[in-house]
């Protein structure tokens, strides 16, 4: 969940690890990483200029970025259709306004 939570409001990770955790999770740290850090270069520079509970259970929220980004966290256990797009249980999508680039990112915790 922190995963997802990080994502949605833009801010790095935190890792409090031991050797061996770092061995045991590497992977999702790694891809993590490989998702946050190109995107959130870009969007680090844009005011966070809203927020919204997408449904009434407060399980998928959406934030957004200056007039540049949605990014929209899914809690839940079912999928949630968001402007024609699917967003998997356990997932975050971005969307690109002005160049309607679309990127999910599923948390493997």
């Amino acid at each position: 969940m922190n995963e997802l939570l990080e994502l949605l409001y833009g801010v790095p990770p935190l890792y409090h690890l031991t050797l061996e955790e770092l061995k045991r999770r590497e992977p999702e740290i790694r891809k993590h990483a490989l998702f946050f850090s190109p995107n959130y270069r870009k969007l680090a520079l844009l005011p966070l200029a809203g927020f919204a509970w997408l449904t009434p259970d407060r399980e998928v929220q959406e934030t957004r970025f200056g007039e540049e980004a949605i990014v929209v966290a899914n809690f839940s256990r079912r999928l949630y259709t968001y402007e024609g797009h699917g967003v998997p249980p356990s997932s975050v999508l971005l969307l690109w306004k002005k160049t309607g680039e679309v990127l999910i990112y599923t948390s493997s915790l």
